[in-house]
């Protein structure tokens, strides 16, 4: 452990940040992530939210949980990173069954505009019902 964990809110986002040195590894852990953006928050709950829906990877005998797409592309979205956003909402438009549980689930646990709703589901191709 490098540090304590603190508190961090610059501009729209607010996490509790802390640093570790694992053997080369120097790794930032963020917990409690929130962002306040276009009339919008988004609570990132990873346990009960996002870990049930993260796809697993294999590199090599380690297994790896990754972030839904669902979450990369309303955080991404808020962030006004449209490079990255895009090319997001594409691949959730070639599967829209897949990703369509985990937006209703992220629906019900955070506060969008009509608006913010209206351009996800043009960005996405399917409605994520309220």
């Amino acid at each position: 452990m490098l540090d304590e964990p603190t508190v961090d809110k610059t501009g729209p986002y607010a996490s509790l940040l802390s640093h570790y040195q694992v053997g080369e590894c120097a790794l930032e852990l963020v917990g409690g992530f929130e962002i306040w953006a276009r009339k919008s928050w988004y609570r990132i709950e990873i346990e009960h939210v996002l870990a049930p829906h993260a796809p697993v990877a294999q590199v090599g005998s380690y297994t790896l949980r990754l972030m839904p797409l669902a979450h990369e592309l309303l955080f991404n979205l808020l962030r006004g990173r449209e490079d990255r956003y895009v090319p997001i909402a594409t691949q959730m438009r070639q599967q829209p069954h897949a990703h369509q549980p985990i937006m209703m689930l992220l629906s019900q646990q955070n506060v969008w505009t009509a608006r913010f709703r209206a351009e996800v589901e043009e960005l996405v191709g399917f409605a994520w019902p309220q």
